[in-house]
């Protein structure tokens, strides 16, 4: 599945939501779905942090589980203009991040594995 989202937005859904990530884990879940993507992590010491953004494209809806300080420091080096594309082959990822035709970014997920929604629900 591939989606698309602006680097500035997603850096302040990401910060948003480590605050909360636990020390020991580090851990947010990414939930897509339509043309939105809702970023959520918590900790048992300091409780839960939501954020969404608006993707500009979609597909597939999905979950998985992935650290975000890899995410940031990504999208710490870009300009909160630039737009990206990424994108999973198959439900085992990795996420690849790609700014333009030259630069990609792939990310490990952690040990929670995709979970693909059925269409008709939301």
């Amino acid at each position: 599945t591939e989606f698309r989202c602006q680097a500035g937005e997603l850096q302040s859904a990401l910060r948003q939501v480590s605050i909360v990530a636990q020390e020991e884990s580090k851990r947010a879940e990414f939930q897509l779905n339509d043309k939105l993507l809702k970023v959520s992590s918590q900790s048992a010491g300091i409780g839960k942090a939501n954020s969404e953004i608006e993707l500009l494209s979609s597909g597939q809806p999905l979950s998985f589980f992935c650290d975000p300080r890899f995410l940031l420091d990504f999208c710490g080096i870009l300009d909160g203009e630039v737009e990206l594309t990424c994108w999973m082959r198959g439900v085992e990822g990795p996420l690849v991040i790609c700014v333009g035709d030259n630069y990609r970014y792939v990310v490990a997920l952690l040990d929670d594995p995709v979970k693909v929604k059925p269409e008709n629900e939301s």
